[in-house]
């Protein structure tokens, strides 16, 4: 969300419920990035490098909200003090909770 000051005033995390995503390790998304963009050799190995977030089942989804608020909270280029607010969001109820 902006503050119509060309910076951001505030930032919504919201995750879903029967992620598909959820299916994916580290190194897929990699691979699935790196055949999709078509990258050189270089490029390649900086994406085998990258961290892209776990996925997994043992991660609920509450939890992989609160780490992506904590890495926009902790973003070095981004304004001390940024509003972070995360929410889950059931696709088969329709219901959206904050956490």
């Amino acid at each position: 969300m902006s503050n119509g000051k060309n910076t951001v005033g505030a930032v919504a995390v919201v995750h879903h419920s029967d992620c598909g995503l959820r299916n994916f390790s580290n190194k897929k998304v990699a691979e699935l990035l790196k055949l999709r963009a078509e990258l050189d050799d270089e490029r390649a190995r900086e994406v085998d490098g990258m961290e892209f977030g776990s996925w997994s089942e043992a991660t609920s989804i509450e939890e992989s909200v609160k780490e992506d608020m904590d890495t926009i909270k902790n973003d070095p280029y981004l304004p001390k003090g940024l509003e972070v607010v995360g929410y889950t969001y059931d696709v088969f109820t329709g219901k959206t909770t904050e956490v």
